[in-house]
């Protein structure tokens, strides 16, 4: 800064001016506007990198809530294979069965009703 003041006094000592703080508030000015486009480029970066982070988790957790589903799902399947077959030794009765598959059914929806909207909320 000191050499851009030297350069303009020089300027205005051969062009016969002798006021330089009127010449110089524009570039103190720039600073200024500098360091606010800075502090908004930092903001801009760190909102980009928490979204970005959000996508990272969202997409983490979205696959571990499929894979969890589809377990679940797959064990009520061999459940039911086993109870399809008599001459394997597994028998449940139909009241068990019927409370079984319900209530696997509406827990597997709730919670995936649940995670999905904590995971990708309204945008509004």
């Amino acid at each position: 800064m000191s050499k851009l003041k030297s350069f303009i006094r020089e300027a205005q000592n051969k062009s016969g001016k002798e006021s330089i703080p009127d010449q110089i508030e524009p570039f103190q000015d720039v600073k200024a506007s500098s360091s606010n486009e800075s502090s908004a480029y930092d903001q801009s970066k760190l909102d980009y990198d928490s979204k970005e982070q959000n996508i990272k988790e969202r997409k983490k957790y979205a696959r571990f809530i499929f894979t969890l589903i589809c377990i679940w799902l797959g064990l009520i399947l061999l459940i039911l294979f086993f109870q399809g077959f008599s001459n394997i030794k597994f028998h449940l009765s139909d009241t068990v069965l019927i409370t079984l598959i319900t209530t696997t059914t509406a827990n597997i929806a709730a919670y995936f009703l649940v995670v999905t909207k904590y995971l990708f909320p309204n945008s509004n």
